[in-house]
């Protein structure tokens, strides 16, 4: 089956319209997108799908085809169109129509009851598809151009709605048959994330070694496990680009690029992941890390940490700690972790124990108490 989709992307795909029209596809329906006004957005169709969109070089060019081929259906349809302050919409109807006849499809569904469907209306003029739409609380409460909606109406097979409500409302109103009008509640596709969630939080700079950590990811079961990279930028001389990596890698569907987040956000995170990395190293010149703050603020969170033996990083960091630059060590510490949700239990307890005991606010005080010594001594004259 093919199906012509009507559908506004003026803020790319709604969320929902991409998730149906991909399971649909999913399902072996051949959907082609009609795209009645286009634009940049969240969700946006996949390079696969075949899409339709309005090219004003060949508007013009088609409408003058369709009125020297059928004068009078055409003059018929604009004048309708004029009366009813729908020419936009005549003139996209008008547009379509020759990859309709192209692509040889069986129905057409519009996406909303009001425009979408005053396309399919105008379409009609020309070929006589069936038309199926889903209606809106929209459609129910508009108070303009209700005379071509409901003509409109009374050309469709049938109409969807998501609630109870509308379709009472819809068939009061427009007068439709009980039965053209069907129930279908809208779904959701979310579960629980089971995977283990493994985060890394950090500039995107060759001592935090991302690299290391996706060379580890990679061979970790991808149904078991998720990478989550916070973070972006980085000093002069040391970047790594990390997006780029995934991608070139093909590791885009188990790894999650946050980029830069804010402070209250970045604590959702640390309290969602399952396990903190931070592999330092030390850069081929020669520059190392001190204590990172990203593993004392994982640890803050009860969670465990994996790191390496680099710097002032043992000061820090009880356990789990593996070797520079050794992916291997990384991955077993990732799955030993993964395998073992008391580890991870018993770590991230330890690791707060420890920020509490030796990394706590307290150390603020500390560092009043030297000022205040300073300000009581001598200027140092050395």
């Amino acid at each position: 089956m093919r199906v012509a989709y009507l559908v506004s992307m003026k803020r790319g795909l709604p969320v929902f319209t991409y998730r149906e029209v991909k399971l649909l596809r999913e399902r072996g329906v051949d959907v082609h997108l009609y795209v009645m006004r286009d634009g940049k957005g969240v969700a946006m169709p996949e390079l696969e799908w075949p899409v339709v969109k309005i090219r004003i070089n060949l508007l013009l060019f088609r409408h003058l085809y369709l009125l020297l081929r059928t004068p009078q259906r055409y003059l018929s349809g604009l004048w309708e169109a004029f009366r009813e302050d729908t020419l936009v919409h005549f003139a996209e109807a008008a547009y379509f129509l020759h990859d309709l006849r192209a692509s040889g499809v069986d129905v057409i569904y519009c996406n909303e009851g009001k425009h979408a469907l005053w396309i399919a209306y105008y379409i009609r003029c020309w070929l006589p598809l069936p038309i199926v739409v889903h209606a809106y609380a929209d459609m129910v409460t508009a108070r303009t151009h209700f005379s071509i909606t409901k003509r409109a109406s009374d050309l469709c097979s049938k109409f969807i709605v998501e609630s109870e409500y509308t379709r009472e409302k819809l068939v009061e109103r427009y007068g439709l048959p009980e039965e053209m009008v069907e129930v279908v509640r809208f779904w959701s596709p979310y579960s629980p994330d089971r995977r283990i969630k493994i985060m890394i939080v950090g500039e995107w700079s060759e001592r935090k070694a991302h690299e290391v950590v996706l060379d580890a990811f990679e061979q970790l079961d991808p149904e078991r496990y998720v990478l989550w990279v916070v973070g972006g930028g980085t000093w002069s001389g040391e970047y790594y680009d990390v997006a780029a990596e995934v991608k070139r890698r093909r590791l885009e569907d188990r790894v999650v690029i946050w980029g830069r987040v804010p402070e209250e956000f970045l604590k959702v995170l640390y309290q969602s992941c399952d396990i903190f990395t931070l592999p330092s190293r030390t850069t081929k010149q020669g520059i190392t890390e001190g204590i990172p703050v990203s593993l004392m603020e994982a640890m803050s969170y009860g969670r465990p940490v994996v790191s390496t033996y680099h710097a002032a990083i043992p000061e820090l960091v009880e356990e789990i700690l593996v070797e520079e630059n050794n992916a291997e060590q990384l991955r077993e510490a990732f799955e030993g972790l993964g395998d073992d949700p008391k580890l991870r239990e018993r770590l991230g307890k330890r690791n707060l124990e420890i920020i509490r005991e030796r990394f706590s606010e307290k150390n603020v005080a500390h560092i009043e108490s030297v000022l205040a010594e300073a300000v009581k001594g001598k200027v140092n004259q050395r």
